[in-house]
């Protein structure tokens, strides 16, 4: 299956609803009962969770998950995180 989906692509094969998240699917199920959604894609779950390893975020935010904070201390924190995954190139299966 392909790691960036668009929405046509979802609307024609609702078996692939299950490679994506809870936000891409609802967008597809609007479509489908004739909202107008403007044209998208959605990256595969599993594609994201890659990615988020490949930038060794992946243990860093379930130890985060695991942290309590200060709000200012989670906020320093998602923005660091928030900022390493912006500069970070996109792998190439998904266009970087």
């Amino acid at each position: 299956m392909p790691q960036v989906l668009t929405f046509d692509e979802l609307t024609d094969n609702p078996s692939a609803l299950d490679a994506i998240g809870n936000k891409g699917r609802s967008l597809i199920e609007l479509r489908t009962l004739g909202f107008r959604v403007p044209a998208g894609m959605v990256i595969a779950g599993d594609a994201f969770v890659e990615s988020l390893e490949r930038l060794g975020l992946q243990s860093e935010l379930a130890h985060l998950a695991q942290t309590e904070l200060t709000d200012s201390e989670l906020e320093s924190t998602l923005a660091s995180l928030r900022q390493r995954i912006i500069q970070a190139n996109a792998p190439p299966d998904l266009g970087g």
